[in-house]
């Protein structure tokens, strides 16, 4: 007799806790007004907002741009190892503004050290630890001008899985 497994397959695109962003947010001393609307939403289904910014994905991606499950991954296997780059343009900001990037992704492990490599126009480079399968990226960015990046890079992992960018202004 064969094994009868239920799917329940998601009817819209992949939210933010808005709420839970709040709090880690809060532990750090930053403070997030979770009724203020985004500055900017991104995904693979909309990578480009007028006068707000946009995507640009560098080597090797396989895309998925059909709502409710757009994604976009990078997969080592096929990809040199400098591939499965990500940046996210950011326009229109008002320059010495704070602001939040959030970038919610996936992985799978790859290597000893698994990591995003996430940097910024105006601010300084960090590695992160990556937590498969899920996460969210928090990066508190404040632009000298109007227009910042936002980059993120794999690091000893396996595939990595972009599936949403949202700036939000935090002042």
């Amino acid at each position: 007799m064969p094994e009868y497994t239920l799917i329940k397959l998601p009817q819209e695109a992949r939210q933010l806790d808005l709420l839970t962003v709040s709090e880690v947010l809060r532990q750090q001393d930053v403070l997030f007004d979770i009724k203020r609307e985004a500055h900017l939403v991104l995904r693979p289904s909309v990578p480009w907002v007028k006068d707000r910014g946009w995507l640009n994905f560098i080597g090797n991606w396989h895309y998925f741009a059909q709502p409710p499950g757009d994604n976009a991954s990078w997969v080592r296997a096929i990809g040199p190892s400098s591939a499965g780059k990500m940046e996210v343009w950011i326009a229109g900001l008002t320059p010495g503004s704070t602001y939040l990037v959030t970038i919610d992704a996936g992985c799978m492990v790859g290597g000893p050290n698994p990591a995003f490599d996430v940097g910024a126009s105006d601010a300084a480079r960090a590695l992160v630890s990556a937590l498969p399968p899920d996460q969210v990226l928090l990066n508190v960015i404040k632009p000298s001008m109007t227009m910042s990046l936002v980059t993120v890079e794999p690091h000893d992992l396996e595939t990595w899985i972009f599936n949403s960018a949202q700036v939000f202004r935090l002042d």
